[in-house]
């Protein structure tokens, strides 16, 4: 797999990975006591890697294929699946369990892709159902509220949902009710993991950011309030939307409706972009960022090195990061119809409500209230696919290839979905069921039979090999006895002629010659039928011998 052509002088993937996995993030924060941000070289460090690091790429993210694509309505087939160049859709849901409701959010359970999970608008309703066309599994839970985000851990063990002002944690192997959260003022908005399931990143309406650890929100003891990790207050207005990129080193994109867009950094606990003062690179250069439109979306690609912004108009801009270094002032200017610094997609005309980009950094999805959709090649910004749905799109999420949705057998575990009302503190131990080939069959003896199946081919394999080496070792041993056999009767009948022709002093005196001659002829015959005999036994002892 190729890399993105949209890489240039001013950042590229390969860095970005190379860097993660060594690790050497693309800014290295000092641990001195004046925190400092020193920019290195985008590609010539490692300029020598970028095949490796293609390669690396290809495999690890070239799998992210599909489009998720869900829409806010109540009618059938509202959540697709389609290929992001061609637009076709692989599958579909009907939603006949939904029982006329509109889907509210939508996102796979785990990351194996055996079920989905969509809440309902405006009811406190959540559904889980199976996505393999065969698996009629579906199971509905009650909450305690509207649900107004979700998401869950990559195992698909943990629940995490937004009602209210509050997260809650259930346990999805038994139904418990770990854990209530106050994580804000106001009515949470977004909920997201880390890449590692360690952090869980929520922001509201009150225009806040709060960082927790999934640790402390799911502990046991129920003496002290949970506090968040990291907290940042810049927007002043409700956050609209956040994007969190990998690594354990995570930075955390956002916009929001004071037309302010900010990046966050975990590990220093301090704001690289602030309000509208933009610390990237150095102390020096600082960067004014704002909007001429309140800002609905945002996306930060797995590079870490461009920043998309959706706004209310149905126009999307990209931010280079990289290229930012000797800037001092930046302005959107999303009404304006070109805008030479700062690259605009212009395909849609509603406000902007998700974006999504691929694995490799190459495709863009975008989404607005009108349930359009595009996907877009950010190298040369076309626009591959145009397509609509009913109503407002809700999600954009770029998939692997999942087995559940491809025709054929396959097995995955269920979840418990009666979700408990109440924290119930863990008091059930709960194990998490292994997923085998079928599990409508007895797996361990279906497994244990193969096993055993094996050990005996392999034992016979290896019964046979001795078998014929012990036979071949019998017919040698048998070869070698005829053959001395052989080697004593004619010894045996050499020594009888020569007695017999030996003549004896009587012979000498009272025989005649040619009564001698008559002897040895005899005796020349019957050496001839004796050998001939000798050679019939030893075929036929042969052939008995060898089976021939």
């Amino acid at each position: 797999m190729k890399l993105s052509e949209s890489t240039s002088s001013t950042g590229c993937h390969a860095c970005a990975y190379l860097r993660r996995i060594r690790p050497l993030p693309w800014v290295e924060e000092c641990k001195g006591k004046q925190r400092e941000c020193i920019v290195r070289d985008s590609c010539s460090h490692c300029r020598n890697d970028v095949s490796k690091a293609g390669f690396l790429i290809g495999i690890k993210l070239a799998f992210f294929k599909k489009l998720l694509v869900a829409c806010s309505s109540d009618e059938p087939f509202s959540i697709i699946i389609v290929d992001p160049k061609t637009g076709v859709a692989s599958w579909s849901y009907k939603g006949s369990e939904l029982q006329g409701a509109a889907v509210g959010f939508v996102d796979s359970l785990g990351s194996g892709g055996d079920h989905l999970l969509v809440s309902v608008k405006n009811r406190p309703l959540i559904h889980a159902f199976a996505v393999h066309s065969r698996d009629r599994y579906h199971q509905k839970a009650v909450t305690s509220g509207v649900i107004s985000a979700f998401c869950t851990n990559k195992d698909g063990s943990l629940l995490f949902a937004a009602i209210g002002a509050q997260v809650f944690i259930w346990l999805l192997s038994s139904g418990e009710l770990l854990s209530v959260v106050d994580a804000h003022y106001q009515v949470v908005t977004n909920l997201s993991l880390s890449s590692d399931d360690s952090t869980l990143f929520t922001s509201s309406r009150d225009g806040s950011i709060h960082c927790y650890l999934v640790s402390d929100m799911i502990s046991q003891c129920r003496g002290y309030i949970v506090e968040p990790f990291r907290k940042w207050k810049t927007h002043t207005l409700a956050v609209s939307c956040f994007s969190v990129s990998g690594g354990a080193n995570a930075r955390v994109a956002s916009c929001g409706l004071d037309h302010v867009a900010a990046i966050f950094s975990v590990s220093l606990d301090d704001i690289i972009l602030k309000v509208s003062v933009y610390e990237i690179f150095s102390q020096k250069n600082k960067l004014v960022v704002s909007a001429d439109r309140p800002l609905t979306a945002c996306q930060l690609d797995s590079a870490e090195s461009r920043l998309f912004l959706g706004s209310d108009i149905g126009k999307v801009a990209q931010i280079n990061l990289y290229a930012m270094e000797t800037s001092s002032e930046l302005l959107l200017q999303f009404s304006e119809e070109r805008n030479e610094r700062i690259p605009i997609f212009n395909g849609h005309s509603d406000k902007i409500t998700t974006l999504s980009i691929n694995g490799d950094g190459s495709l863009l999805a975008s989404g607005d209230s009108s349930g359009k959709y595009c996907v877009w090649e950010i190298a040369s910004k076309q626009c591959l696919k145009v397509s609509s749905m009913r109503s407002s799109i809700s999600c954009l999420k770029f998939l692997p290839n999942w087995p559940s949705t491809i025709a054929g057998d396959n097995a995955s575990v269920h979840p418990v979905f009666g979700l408990k009302q109440t924290v119930t503190g863990g008091e059930k131990i709960t194990m998490l069921a292994y997923c085998g080939t079928n599990l409508h069959k007895n797996l361990w003896h279906e497994e244990m039979n193969i096993e055993i199946a094996e050990a005996i081919k392999e034992f016979k394999r290896f019964k046979s090999c001795d078998v014929r080496k012990k036979r071949m070792r019998k017919n040698a041993q048998s070869h070698r006895k005829i053959q001395e056999l052989k080697k004593i009767s004619i010894k045996d009948k050499i020594k009888e002629i020569d007695e017999i022709v030996e003549v004896s002093p009587v012979m000498q005196k009272g025989t005649g010659h040619q009564q001698n001659q008559e002897i040895i002829e005899r005796q020349k015959q019957e050496i001839q039928k004796l050998k001939r005999i000798n050679a019939e036994l030893y075929n036929f002892m042969a052939s008995e011998l060898t089976g021939s």
